[in-house]
């Protein structure tokens, strides 16, 4: 066995003729001999020296990984000029002229930025050139090496993967050249290596399809949907309800995402678990809220009748507050104001001209002479006087225009045909004439110009708005209809229905809001062939709040409701739009109801894929098959465990977030690493 003087000569002598390979193998042998000596005469290194040199080892080793970072492009340059042929690498001057051409560098080497750092700053040799004097110097030291170009990565999931994948390698690197006395091999081992564990590192198969969703989702949308989802929450503490990100976030994307986990066997179960107990914190909720508009009825009877008893009265109040009106504007004339008496025998003489028109047998004769005899004073010798009392012949008045209103049908109804001889188009009929007569009394005209107009304005709007509450024989549909049905009945009807009911009975208008209310929670909560409906909460909004127009119309009936309960109307609408904000949502995923997968049909899709790789001998297509398997699966647990856990949005995003070009960064740190390593361990075979 030669000795380590002669190994020494015979790497000079070969060095001199050019010989690289035998180079290498013998600084590797005089490497290994020196190493081995040295183990043989010292001393034991104490813990306190050993975890001084790991310390310096890894300072050493961030101080090298650091130059690769900055040295990059030069070693590019340097690895081009040892394996790239050389007309490639020398200057084109020198191609063209022939003449040799000094080479400026454009890029510093890793190498040449430690030199310079050493020269600027002499205090860091110690540092940058310090040589670990333990195995755990030594491994410390290239696992700082390796993991610090990982700080390069773009985003926090690619500088966590790099800076881990590079520890691991400088590990497997310093060992394979332990193993093998060889920086090459160690490093053509090493990086393919390192580049496998980042692809089962890098970005999960989740973290891209979340990524995908999310994609659009602006920051308003986020915090909407947070709010939303804290909404949701806070309706029941005990029980509360927990929305999916694809409720919360009105999204196609990420409810797209959600139908696709939801159909899967492993994503599933998570959300129907977050999920099951909906209908019952759906249903409290609901009961909730209409014990803020009254308690449940016993008798469907007894509210109904209260509300039509109190319509009834409240179209009363409207006739009496017109009377009020109008008197006060000067309907009761005093009784000593009176009419000319030509002025009345105009009338009367209508009447006898028509009543001369009509054969002896009409049944008309009888009316006309009944009005006769209310405009006038019968006299002893049969003959009669005109009544000149203004308050008189307007009793008269109304009483016979109040006969010519009713419906045909009537007992007390004027026949058609004498109709239009009391009033017609041409306003010259006998009651058209007498109105004209009353109304050249300055008083009676104003009174009755306030009565026409609070009969347009007041009591026939409240009787269109309570008649239907008036009727015998009032429903639930009827009272629908009146009250909240946005195609007969808008905001204004509302207002005056509430305000015509509250000032005669204050418990009538709550009656109609909790009875709609509560019968509307019995025809969404309806018990199903197939189990609880997870979406039964959206029944109940499309029962009250489907349209726009329904929305306002239950909201101003809550608007009434607070007005004769003598509350907040805001306090007592806050906690029914929440709920009708939540309930909205509770529809998105139409498969909720059926969590898992078509059974049959991932049975065939198993069967045909089982049948197919039977027919291949080839291991790798089969387990790349099986993997395929179970990475999706893997992604839909991961999944199904994000879009069901509390804050899930912020989850989902974390998530997606893992994912923007995490691969690449990882890759092109590494390769930062590997072009380092390479250009280095070149050199390290020859030294």
């Amino acid at each position: 066995m030669a000795t380590l003087q002669q190994l020494e000569k015979r790497l000079i002598e070969a060095d001199a003729a050019g010989q690289t390979e035998d180079v290498r193998i013998l600084a590797n042998e005089i490497r290994k001999r020196r190493t081995a000596s040295q183990t043989e005469t010292a001393e034991p290194i104490s813990f306190t020296d050993r975890a001084k040199d790991a310390g310096m080892g890894a300072a050493s080793g961030l101080a090298k990984g650091a130059s690769y970072l900055a040295g990059f492009p030069g070693d590019l340059d340097e690895i081009g000029k040892t394996y790239l042929p050389s007309f490639m690498t020398t200057p084109v001057g020198e191609l063209i002229t022939g003449r040799e051409q000094k080479e400026i560098p454009f890029f510093p080497s890793s190498e040449k930025i430690r030199d310079f750092a050493e020269k600027q700053v002499p205090a860091i040799k110690p540092v940058t050139q310090y040589q670990p004097q333990t195995n755990l110097g030594r491994y410390t030291q290239t696992a700082a090496e390796f993991a610090t170009p990982g700080i390069a990565g773009k985003t926090s999931a690619a500088r966590k993967i790099a800076t881990g994948v590079g520890g691991a390698g400088g590990l497997l690197y310093q060992g394979l050249e332990d193993l093998t006395d060889s920086p090459f091999s160690a490093s053509i081992t090493t990086i393919p290596a390192m580049i496998a564990l980042s692809s089962l590192l890098g970005p999960s198969r989740a973290a891209q399809l979340s990524a995908v969703a999310t994609k659009g989702l602006s920051k308003e949308e986020i915090a909407s949907g947070k709010a939303l989802e804290r909404a949701a929450s806070s309706l029941n503490p005990r029980n509360p309800i927990k929305l999916n990100p694809a409720e919360s976030l009105d999204n196609p994307m990420v409810t797209q995402l959600a139908e696709d986990v939801i159909k899967s066997d492993r994503g599933a179960p998570y959300i129907y678990e977050a999920a099951k107990n909906r209908p019952t914190a759906v249903s409290q909720v609901a009961e909730n809220q209409a014990a803020l508009l009254g308690q449940p009825n016993t008798s469907i009877k007894e509210p109904l009748s209260i509300i039509q008893s109190a319509s009834k009265e409240g179209i009363k109040t409207a006739k009496r507050k017109r009377t009020i009106s109008a008197t006060e504007a000067g309907y009761k004339v005093a009784n000593s104001e009176t009419l000319q008496p030509e002025q009345v025998i105009k009338v009367i003489n209508q009447i006898d001209n028509e009543i001369a028109s009509l054969g002896t047998k009409s049944p008309n004769i009888k009316i006309l002479k009944d009005l006769k005899t209310r405009i006038s004073i019968p006299t002893k010798g049969g003959g009669f006087l005109p009544q000149t009392n203004i308050n008189k012949l307007d009793s008269a008045f109304k009483e016979f225009r109040n006969k010519s209103d009713l419906p045909l049908e009537s007992s007390q109804a004027i026949p058609i045909e004498l109709k239009g001889k009391f009033f017609n188009a041409d306003n010259n009929g006998i009651l058209n004439n007498l109105n004209k007569e009353l109304r050249t009394n300055n008083s009676y005209a104003s009174a009755n110009d306030k009565f026409a107009e609070l009969s347009e304005s007041l009591v026939s709007v409240v009787e269109r708005n309570l008649q239907t509450l008036t009727k015998k024989g009032i429903s639930i549909n009827a009272l629908n209809k009146a009250v909240f049905n946005p195609t007969s009945t808008g905001v204004d009807d509302i207002q005056v229905i509430f305000k015509s009911l509250n000032e005669v009975n204050k418990n009538a208008f709550p009656q109609i809001a909790n009875t709609y209310f509560r019968n509307a929670i019995n025809q969404a909560f309806k018990t199903k062939p197939k189990g609880d409906d997870l979406t039964q909460g959206f029944e109940l909004f499309k029962q009250i709040s489907l349209t726009g127009n329904q929305r306002k119309n239950f909201m101003k009936v809550l608007d009434g409701v607070a007005e004769a309960k003598n509350v907040n109307s805001k306090s007592l609408k806050v906690g029914f739009e929440k709920m009708i904000n939540v309930f909205e949502r509770l529809g998105r995923l139409q498969n909720l109801n059926k969590p898992g997968f078509d059974v049959q049909g991932q049975a065939a899709k198993t069967l045909a894929k089982d049948v197919a790789m039977m027919k291949t001998f080839n291991p790798l297509v089969r387990l790349a098959t099986k993997y395929g398997e179970l990475k999706a699966g893997g992604a839909m647990d991961v999944l199904g465990r994000v879009l069901a856990s509390d804050q899930a949005i912020d989850n989902l995003i974390k998530l997606a977030k893992t994912n923007p070009q995490s691969k690449k960064e990882v890759l092109r740190v590494l390769n930062t690493v590997n072009f380092a390593q390479q250009a280095s361990g070149q050199q390290a075979s020859l030294e």
